[in-house]
């Protein structure tokens, strides 16, 4: 396992737990127009997932017009925290497949991917709007890192003999896969359609620590994918925060 990796593990051990304890706020005076406790949000997600491989032919453009499409279904589920109105932490579980085909070597490859992963979403329109009320529409910056289990298969294009291996078996999971760390970078938009619902949609771009995803080297040194998606997310818990008062300080008010 890379250095790379292990450290990547780290972090996304570090981001679950993180979001384990509750947010609390001190025993003193809060003004309720600068106060916020922390929001947990839920979600749901599903779109396309392409890869870009040294195997890949069909470049930067989605095809789908050729037996092995680079076209693959991609779906993830999420549980989260909205720190503050302008930043939010996640972690998520996505499931893809990740297929495409090459003419020139006679070749396609067929893959699962199961991937976990710890996300930052930062509201970048707070930067520009930074007293703006409106909190119906966001869009936010991502970045974060992940890990990657995979089984990937390389095969002959007229005759479907199988060429190479990597994992145990095609289907999700975690037994038996390959597993390695993953960048993750990307945008999403989102827009509130109701108090405790958002609608949205993201790109999110896959960077692999590894150059032989499809047991192929050249090219580009490391492997990625991108995973494109729309989603609901809901606000599974949302406590107004009320100023706090110290109970001397109370007496000497009435």
């Amino acid at each position: 396992m890379s250095l790379i990796t292990s450290l990547i593990q780290r972090l996304i051990l570090s981001l679950w737990l993180g979001m384990l304890p509750s947010f609390t706020v001190g025993q003193h005076v809060v003004p309720v127009s600068n106060s916020f406790k922390g929001t947990w949000i839920a979600g749901i997600q599903t779109g396309v997932a392409i890869p870009f491989m040294d195997l890949t032919e069909s470049g930067l453009i989605p095809k789908n017009d050729h037996k092995h499409s680079n076209l693959n279904m991609a779906g993830g589920l999420y549980l989260g925290v909205e720190i503050n109105p302008s930043l939010m932490i996640s972690g998520q579980i996505f499931i893809a497949r990740l297929n495409d085909q090459n003419f020139d070597r006679n070749q396609y490859f067929l893959s699962s991917v199961t991937e976990l992963n710890g996300v930052a979403a930062y509201n970048i329109l707070k930067l520009f709007l930074p007293n703006s009320s409106d909190q119906r529409f966001k869009v936010h910056l991502l970045g974060g890192a992940g890990l990657c289990f995979y089984h990937s298969g390389v095969y002959n294009l007229l005759t479907d003999e199988t060429l190479i291996e990597r994992g145990a078996n095609a289907t999700f999971g975690f037994t038996g896969k390959v597993m390695e760390g993953v960048i993750i970078s990307g945008i999403s938009i989102r827009f509130n359609i109701t108090k405790n619902i958002d609608i949205f949609a993201t790109s999110a771009q896959r960077w692999m620590n590894a150059d032989n995803f499809e047991s192929v080297k050249g090219g580009f040194a490391f492997d990625n994918y991108n995973i494109s998606s729309i989603g609901i997310q809901v606000k599974l818990k949302n406590e107004k925060p009320y100023p706090m008062i110290f109970e001397d300080f109370r007496r000497k008010i009435e």
